[in-house]
């Protein structure tokens, strides 16, 4: 469903898309709760319509968005919109006793920065960013050079492309870009292993790939009461800690007319 359906979702059954609250998994993936052991695995269940699991969350607060369904079918979907952020979640879940598992169908393949040469331009950028998929300027990258001196700059690199201001960092040792809104980093790049020299520029392309869509595979779910909490999976590229809370939703109870 895209994040479109799911704000409609939000206006007419109280589904809105919150930020995140954090508490994880341990490393074998099993379910951690605070002040006891994980519980036991068990077999995996049949999706069944009496499953305390299946509805409608809303994980929503102040200037954010955030809704699940966990389907009778075995599906589920998730969004979330909090400023110009916008993610979404789909695949399957099962049930093992008192805790779902999720698995993200199918699995996101995750945006990147890419090397992509050199080009000669003795009056040109020193950095230039472009999308992949066409080449055309890509104006969300921010840079971090490090200079030979242990100092570092920060900017962000424009649509003409970046290069340091006169005098600045007047021998540039290393760099790395990040987007971030959807917390994307490259790999440190050193410039002399890229063959990087005054009068040349730099170009990275951006490849979007399954940009806003984050990998919930092994997230697993434990009701308490109401409340729907999740450890595990992964968001904005990061995977939580053993221990760390990566979702916790409320569950929206159906609407009884007078």
């Amino acid at each position: 469903m895209p994040i479109s359906d799911l704000r409609s979702l939000a206006a007419i059954s109280i589904l809105a898309l919150s930020g995140c609250a954090y508490s994880g998994v341990t490393g074998d993936g099993e379910a951690a709760q605070a002040g006891g052991n994980a519980p036991a695995q068990e077999k995996p269940l049949a999706p069944s319509p009496n499953s305390p699991f299946i509805g409608d969350y809303n994980g929503g607060g102040f200037e954010t968005a955030m809704g699940m369904r966990i389907a009778a079918d075995g599906t589920f979907q998730w969004g979330l919109s909090v400023g110009a952020l916008d993610m979404r979640a789909k695949g399957t879940w099962e049930q093992r006793g008192e805790t779902i598992t999720l698995t993200s169908d199918p699995k996101p393949v995750a945006p990147l920065f890419r090397w992509s040469g050199l080009e000669t331009a003795p009056s040109g950028p020193m950095v230039k960013v472009v999308w992949a998929s066409n080449g055309e300027p890509f104006q969300y990258a921010r840079v971090t050079v490090t200079c030979a001196d242990g100092s570092r700059i920060q900017s962000q690199v424009r649509y003409e492309g970046w290069s340091p201001a006169p005098g600045e960092c007047a021998d540039p040792i290393s760099l790395r870009l990040e987007e971030d809104i959807y917390q994307i980093f490259s790999q440190d790049y050193v410039l002399a292993d890229l063959g990087w020299k005054p009068g040349s520029t730099m170009r990275f392309e951006f490849e979007r790939n399954d940009l806003g869509v984050a990998d919930f595979t092994g997230m697993v779910g434990m009701l308490d009461g109401n409340v729907l909490k999740f450890v595990g999976g992964s968001l904005l590229g990061q995977t939580p800690q053993p221990g760390e809370m990566t979702l916790e939703l409320r569950k929206v109870m159906p609407r009884i007319d007078e």
